[in-house]
């Protein structure tokens, strides 16, 4: 069994690797670009203008950035939605059944195309307990407070 500090040091080694690689994508949302991605488990940040502000994490890195192309399947879209648009003329909210009018989707794509890189490492072990730990840590803003993590 491992201690604590061994897990601590561990979850450390895969937040540096994450966090510190410079392998950061470009948003493009298409076919091609979500094949960039592997299909296996992780985390991910995206940064935004060079700051952390998005921590997740799945047991398949392409399908999830394949659901960053749809307002009904990805948070880190519907917060960016929320955040930088509410007050524009005809917002409506986005949810898990329904996509931003087409206005706000053409935003959010252009903000993220523009504004968002995003850095995945691939791991089994511990993506949950990372991705809690790093939005506590950070308290990025496209993290909703208390969404996952706990305190």
């Amino acid at each position: 069994m491992l201690s604590d500090g061994q897990i601590q040091s561990y979850l450390k080694g895969i937040e540096d690797k994450l966090i510190k690689s410079e392998d950061k994508k470009e948003i493009k949302l298409s076919s091609d670009w979500v094949n960039e991605f592997p299909s296996k488990p992780g985390i991910y940040v995206a940064f935004e203008d060079g700051n952390k502000v998005y921590f997740g994490e799945t047991g398949n890195i392409r399908e999830r950035m394949r659901d960053l192309q749809d307002s009904r399947h990805h948070t880190l879209r519907r917060n960016i939605g929320r955040h930088n648009f509410s007050s524009e003329i005809g917002y409506e909210d986005a949810n898990t059944k329904k996509k931003f009018p087409r206005h706000i989707e053409e935003k959010v794509d252009h903000w993220l195309r523009e504004r968002i890189k995003i850095s995945v490492l691939p791991t089994k072990l511990g993506r949950k307990e990372l991705e809690e730990e790093l939005i506590k840590e950070y308290d990025p803003k496209y993290n909703k407070r208390g969404q996952r993590a706990s305190g």
